[in-house]
């Protein structure tokens, strides 16, 4: 049983050294080796002239102090739970283990200095959530265009209107919905379509001067097609 188990042994491996309830030595598998004359040196023979031939080597290794009761929750095992001789953790519960808590050398010095574990996937989550938040906060360079039509409007005494889900941007502190229209006043001879447009310069309530489409992240074919749009449905309307 033994052999079956060092032979699944592979560089990288942790190993773990317990004896009395607590798990003293932590290492990585650097190496191994089956050779009886190294083994003879290493631990001479016993009565009957045999020995231990199946040898691994450690590197990185760390001296712990930690109760097995504190580890073996977190690998599925039962708190009692005691291994006997050379025993192999169930890979699944490694895996488990590595995705939830991350290396077991540093679980062990947590565990060692009475420190409460992080569990990964809940600060995953909070990390992504903040930088989810940054996204959101930072403006674009569509944005960007935006806040300038805007401003290009208002010098050129026009009322300006955009689009009802920009409306709660911002670009450089100028909060668009300060800006802009909050109602956007519909005639017969002006489609519903033109609400959606990036950016409208209005005189009055009713008078459309201008409407202008931003292509950034799109091709400039799309929002050509969409002024299109809008002169086919309003034909005797002037957009420039």
């Amino acid at each position: 049983m033994n052999e079956l188990r060092w032979d699944k042994m592979s560089p990288g491996d942790v190993v773990l050294v317990y004896n009395r309830g607590r798990i003293h030595f932590a290492g990585e598998i650097a190496a191994k080796v089956r050779n009886k004359d190294l083994a003879r040196y290493f631990w001479r023979e016993d009565d009957a002239g045999s020995t231990w031939e199946l040898m691994y080597f450690i590197v990185n290794e760390e001296r712990t102090d930690v109760a097995i009761e504190k580890l073996n929750p977190l690998f599925g095992y039962q708190p009692s739970y005691r291994p006997q001789g050379f025993s192999m953790i169930n890979e699944d519960a490694v895996s488990n283990f590595a995705q939830n808590y991350g290396d077991i050398l540093g679980v062990l010095k947590t565990l060692e200095r009475g420190e409460e574990l992080i569990h990964l996937p809940s600060r995953k989550e909070e990390v992504i959530a903040r930088i989810d938040e940054r996204i959101e906060r930072v403006p674009t360079e569509h944005d960007e265009m935006q806040w300038r039509l805007i401003r290009l409007g208002h010098l050129a005494k026009c009322d300006v209107w955009v689009p009802r889900n920009d409306q709660s941007k911002q670009y450089e502190g100028h909060k668009f919905r300060d800006l802009v229209l909050q109602q956007f006043h519909q005639t017969l001879d002006v489609p519903r379509s033109i609400e959606n447009i990036d950016v409208v310069w209005k005189f009055g309530p009713y008078s459309v001067k201008s409407a202008f489409e931003i292509e950034h992240s799109t091709s400039i074919y799309s929002g050509i097609l969409r002024l299109s749009d809008l002169r086919a449905e309003a034909p005797n309307s002037n957009y420039p």
